[in-house]
């Protein structure tokens, strides 16, 4: 007889309400595949690599050490997406391994935590060079010119109100 190995991909998204981005929402203590709560992003998957690189998923970490040396060696500077949902062990990690190739390197990473003292922990962990913001993810335009005020650290004038113009659209710009 033949040996089957069960195989599954969950793919990586974005989870509506008040779930902490770095909760293992694929592993066993969360029902969130189950529920269909996941906004699906297709072009991701969520991987699970365990505790350490020694630990249950040693070809994973391993697969992603020797991609990320190899990155920073043809790179100056690398942008992480989505980095609010990959565990911050594993994130520093493969930072860190990155950075013994190349200790100049720029990273930019993109947070959806709309919360300043989470920011500050991704931050301080990885050494990121710099913040990307969705000019979505904001719940009001005061949320929006006061997180561009803050990036900016200058006046950005005053988004209080939709700009009308004489044509049959209203439109605000940015």
């Amino acid at each position: 007889p033949k040996e089957y190995r069960l195989v599954a991909m969950a793919h990586n998204g974005w989870i509506m309400g008040s779930i902490d981005p770095q909760s293992d929402f694929a592993g066993p203590d969360h029902n969130i595949y189950f529920r269909r709560e996941l906004i699906v992003w297709g072009d991701c998957v969520k991987l699970r690599y365990g505790k350490d690189p020694s630990g249950e998923c040693v070809w994973l970490w391993n697969h992603m050490r020797k991609y990320v040396e190899m990155t920073a060696e043809l790179f100056d500077g690398i942008r992480i997406d989505n980095r609010h949902s990959t565990p911050i062990h594993v994130g520093k990690w493969l930072i860190d391994c990155a950075r013994n190739i190349n200790p100049k390197l720029i990273v930019l990473a993109e947070l959806f935590t709309s919360d300043k003292s989470a920011d500050e922990v991704f931050v301080k962990a990885f050494g990121i060079s710099a913040i990307i913001r969705e000019a979505l993810n904001p719940s009001s335009i005061e949320d929006l010119s006061r997180t561009i005020h803050e990036q900016a650290n200058s006046p950005i004038g005053v988004l209080d109100s939709p700009i009308k113009y004489k044509s049959k659209v209203n439109t605000i710009l940015m």
